[in-house]
C-alpha cells in the first residue's frame, strides 16, 4: 500500500507468509521511484549441517540430530532501487527484510573464505539501500545495488517479508511546461533542501503530547531546557532526564544540525546531527556517557539500516534496524580474540531471541575471522 503523511510518502509493502520463493520481481514503484528484488540458488550443499550433541540440551539434540549431515544451500538475495522519477533525489532509503528459517543445527560447514564476495548469512534478514547528505545526490536514472548471501535448506527457500521507500527530490518541482512535465503524486509534501519543510507541522506541540508525568519508556516530545518551548522526540523517556540543544528552534521544534545533550542521573549522552521537525533524520553520531561511540541513520526519528558500535574495551558492533527496533543479526567482534572470536545476537522486532558464541575451534571460525577483521579495521568516527 501507499502511505502518505504531512511530511514525505512512504511506501510500504507485506508479503504474506504464504507467499513463494523469491524469485526477480518489482517490489515497489511510486512516483518512478522502483524498488526490485531476486534470489537464486548460487550453490547447492555449499555447506553442511553440523549437530553436536555435546553442545546441546538433551531436548534440542533429540530435536535437531536428524539433520546432521544434511546439505544447506546458498542463495544469492538482490536488490536494486532505480530513480526513474526524472528528478535528482538529495535523499534515498529502501529498507527490505527477508524471512529465513534459521537452519535447525549447533553449526555447519561453510564454504572457504573468499569463495562469495560478502559474508553468508543465516536466519532472518535485514537490510538497506542509501545514498544522502548534501552533494551526494542520486541522479535521474541511476540504480542503487545490494546483494546479500544466505544459508538455507533447500525445502525452506527464504521469503520477502517488508520493504519500505524512505526519499526526497532535490528541489522543489518547476512549472509544469510541455517539454518539461511535473511528475505527478503531489510533490508538493516533499521537503526542500536545507530541512526546510513546504509542508510545516500544524501545531506547536501540545501538553498531552510533552514528556510532563509520563512514565519511563514512554515516547513524547521533550522541551529544550536552554530553549523553553521549543521541543524534540525522544524516542524512550528515562529516568530525571533533561534535554539541551544547540541548533536553531522553528515554530517549536529543534530544526537543522547541531548537537543534543542527554542528561540523566548516570551521566551526559552527546549526539550530533539534524533534526526535522524536531526529529532525527539524517547520520547520527552517538557518543555514550560511558564512553561507547555508534553511528548510523535515522529517518523520521527512528532507526534504520546497520548501525555500527565502537566500544571502550575495543570490541566493535553492527547492528541491523528497521523502523527503529532491532531486526535480524548483529555480530559484535572481540578486539582481543582468545577463547571468543565473535558473538551473534539475534533479534526479531526489538527482542534478542537468541545469543551465539564462535570460538576458535568452531566451523563457522575461519569466515568469521573474515568479516571480524574488516569489522575491527572499520574507523571509530570522533565526536
Amino acid at each position: 500500500m501507499l502511505r502518505a503523511d504531512r511530511r514525505w510518502i512512504v511506501a510500504l509493502a507485506l508479503c504474506p507468509a504464504t507467499a513463494g520463493p523469491l524469485h526477480a520481481q518489482r517490489l515497489l514503484e511510486v512516483e518512478g521511484i522502483e524498488l526490485r528484488g531476486g534470489a537464486r540458488v548460487v550453490e547447492y550443499g555449499a555447506g553442511t549441517c553440523n549437530v553436536d550433541e555435546g553442545r546441546e540440551t538433551a531436548a534440542s539434540y533429540e530435536q535437531k540430530k536428524a539433520n546432521h549431515g544434511r546439505p544447506v544451500d546458498v542463495w544469492q538475495l538482490d536488490f536494486s532501487v532505480h530513480n526513474g522519477s526524472g528528478r535528482p533525489l538529495d535523499h534515498l532509503i529502501a529498507n527490505y527484510r527477508v524471512a529465513s528459517e534459521h537452519p535447525p543445527c549447533t553449526n555447519w560447514s561453510w564454504p572457504e573464505a573468499g569463495r562469495y564476495p560478502g559474508p553468508i548469512e543465516w536466519g532472518d534478514l535485514a537490510g538497506f539501500i542509501q545514498r544522502s547528505g548534501s552533494g551526494n545526490p542520486t541522479p535521474p536514472g541511476e540504480t542503487l545495488t545490494d546483494t546479500k548471501y544466505i544459508f538455507a535448506f533447500h525445502e525452506h527457500a527464504p521469503r520477502f517479508d517488508t520493504w519500505s521507500v524512505d526519499y526526497n527530490f532535490a528541489a522543489a518541482p518547476p512549472a509544469a511546461a510541455a517539454g518539461n512535465p511535473v511528475p505527478s503524486g503531489g510533490a508538493a509534501a516533499r521537503p526542500r533542501p536545507g530541512n526546510q519543510r513546504l509542508d510545516p507541522p500544524d501545531s506547536p506541540v501540545g501538553p498531552v503530547e510533552t514528556c510532563v508525568g509520563k512514565p519511563v519508556g514512554s515516547q513524547c516530545w521533550m522541551e529544550v531546557t536552554n530553549q523553553p518551548a521549543c521541543h524534540l522526540w525522544n524516542p524512550g523517556l528515562a529516568a530525571g532526564a533533561t534535554v539541551a540543544w544547540t541548533g536553531e528552534c522553528v515554530g517549536g521544534y529543534a530544526q537543522g544540525t547541531g548537537t543534543v545533550y542527554w542528561r540523566y542521573d548516570g551521566g551526559v549522552q552527546t549526539e550530533d546531527g539534524s533534526l526535522l521537525d524536531g526529529k532525527q533524520h539524517g547520520t547520527w553520531l552517538v557518543q555514550e556517557a560511558d564512553g561507547d561511540i555508534s553511528e548510523g541513520l535515522n529517518v523520521n526519528g527512528q532507526r534504520q539500516g546497520t548501525w555500527t558500535w565502537w566500544f571502550t574495551n575495543g570490541n566493535v558492533k553492527e547492528s541491523p534496524y528497521m523502523n527503529g527496533e532491532r531486526n535480524g543479526r548483529a555480530f559484535e567482534c572481540a578486539r582481543d580474540a582468545g577463547d571468543i572470536i565473535a558473538w551473534v545476537i539475534s533479534y526479531v522486532s526489538g527482542e534478542e531471541t537468541s545469543v551465539e558464541t564462535i570460538g576458535p575451534r568452531d566451523p563457522d571460525a575461519p569466515a568469521m575471522r573474515v568479516r571480524c577483521s574488516a569489522l575491527l579495521n572499520k574507523p571509530s568516527p570522533t565526536p
